[in-house]
Parts: structure tokens; sequence; C-alpha cells
């Protein structure tokens, strides 16, 4: 009965004179294995019904590892869209859990922007009711200022965030669920070998698109790129319509990108001789 009737509305929404795609976002929580309550049906039959586009999980997970796991088993439906479509604002380790389902060819939605206080002064569990990202007047929260920095970053490589595998985009210190003060670790794509260092709890990424690097960190930071022939480096975005556009100029001292905070470099390169990636490996590893 409920499949049908998701069916039926989902249909009437795509043909409609205002299209749109169509997602059901599911609570289960336990990837997509059979539902309890329901044995006999499984979160890939919402996916098959013709008026469904896709689906997200409501995942309300603050576990680098357990997020993982879901994204990674909504990416495992082919067609399906991995998106994180309700997770706390809250959770101080926003930055880590939205880095680590963009790195597994997901998305992610925070839910929600601001929680009123109505609802926070007349609760007992004032910690739970809150989700926001901000506190109820607007005012940011610690983990708010990185939560928007990773998010810029990945706004001004979007293009390339939207279409590169999860082989190719490494993400880094968030193998715990918090990220390192001080860390030196070493991932490789399929075509480079990159160590990257903070010694201020950032995070970074690199997307690796065979014949040029994106590179971003939320804090100052150091990338060392190896296998490969690295060449002119610049730092900018890419536009509405697409288009990569320069913003500066950096050098690589010793194959090393000394990387600031919020800027996005552009690495144009070519891979000396195919690796075997560890990306994923490198999300959630000490969890």
């Amino acid at each position: 009965m409920i499949t049908n009737a998701l069916n039926t509305v989902g249909k009437a929404v795509k043909n409609s004179s205002y299209r749109v795609v169509t997602r059901v976002n599911l609570i289960y929580g336990d990837g997509i294995n059979p539902f309890p309550e329901a044995t006999n049906a499984r979160p890939k039959d919402v996916f098959d019904l013709q008026g469904i586009d896709f689906i997200g999980v409501d995942a309300y997970k603050d576990n680098v590892k357990h997020l993982k796991n879901e994204v990674m088993a909504y990416a495992s439906i082919a067609g399906n869209y991995a998106l994180v479509a309700e997770n706390k604002g809250s959770y101080a380790n926003s930055p880590s859990l939205i880095l680590t389902s963009f790195a597994l060819g997901g998305g992610y939605d925070i839910y929600d922007l601001a929680t009123s206080n109505f609802f926070i002064n007349n609760t007992t569990e004032p910690d739970q009711i809150d989700h926001g990202i901000y506190t109820w007047d607007l005012q940011e929260k610690d983990f708010t200022p990185p939560t928007r920095s990773l998010i810029k970053g990945l706004a001004a490589a979007y293009i390339d965030v939207a279409k590169v595998k999860p082989e190719n985009f490494a993400a880094f210190n968030i193998n715990d669920n918090q990220p390192k003060d001080k860390l030196e670790q070493l991932i490789c794509t399929t075509g480079a070998q990159i160590t990257f260092q903070t010694n201020n709890a950032s995070l970074g990424f690199v997307l690796d698109m065979h014949n040029y690097l994106l590179i971003y960190s939320l804090n100052d930071s150091q990338f060392k790129l190896e296998n490969g022939k690295f060449g002119e480096t610049i730092s900018g975005r890419y536009d509405v319509n697409g288009t990569f556009t320069k913003e500066g100029t950096a050098t690589l001292e010793n194959q090393t990108l000394h990387a600031k905070g919020g800027v996005l470099y552009k690495v144009n390169y070519s891979s000396q001789q195919s690796l075997t990636s560890n990306t994923i490996e490198n999300i959630g590893n000490n969890l």
C-alpha cells in the first residue's frame, strides 16, 4: 500500500508541468537490507518504483564509519544518488561527516540551519532537540566556520566533485570522528600519490581528474605530490558556466604545495604509472 502511494504521487509530480526529480527519504539506518517490519521488502523496492528517481537516507549518525557504511550501501544501487538526506546540523564533526559523504560519491543535507527556541525551551532534552548548525538566534557554534569552509571548497570544485569517482577522491584526516591536530597521511588515487601534512587539525581533499588535480584544505596545510610530472599550479574556482576561473598562481617546492586554507588549487599533471587506490580505506579506518 505504501509503495503504491509513493509511486502514484511520484508519477503525478513527474507528469506535471513543473517537473522535478523525485526522492524518497528512508529512515531505516541499516543500509539496504530488508526492513525488519517487512522482511520481504527493502529500500531498493522503493528505488525501483517508476515514480521515484532515487532514494536517500535520514542517517542521524555522527560516527564517520557508520555513515560511510550507509552511503556505500545506497551507492551500491546502480543509478542511485546516495544522498544523506538528513543529518543533524548540531554534530560537532559535521565537516568530517560531509567530506565522508562526498568522497564516497554521495551528498549531504544538514538538518537544520537553526532550531526554534520554542522547541529547545519546551523539551526535557534540549541537547537532543537542537539540531542546528547555528544557535536558535543564528549565532555560530564552534564548528560552524569549518563546516562553512568545507562547503565552500566543495562548491568551488562542484563540476569535478559531481563526476569524480570515489577511487580518485582523496579525503584527508577523516579516519577518526574528529580530525587529528597533527597528522601526516599518505593516500593514493589511481594516478597520484599524495602526502598530506597538518599541524592545525585541518581537513583536506584532492580530486584526481587524470590530467589535473584539484586541492583544497580548511586550514594552511602541505600536499606533497608524487608519481607524476606536475606543472602549472593556479588557484580559482568553477563559475556558473562550469569554467575554471583563475584567481591566482602558486609554486610547488620540491613537488610540495603549501596550500592556504580556504583556497582551491588546480595542478596540471601527468601520471607516471597506474596506482592502486586506497582512498576508501582512508575513511573511518581507525573506528
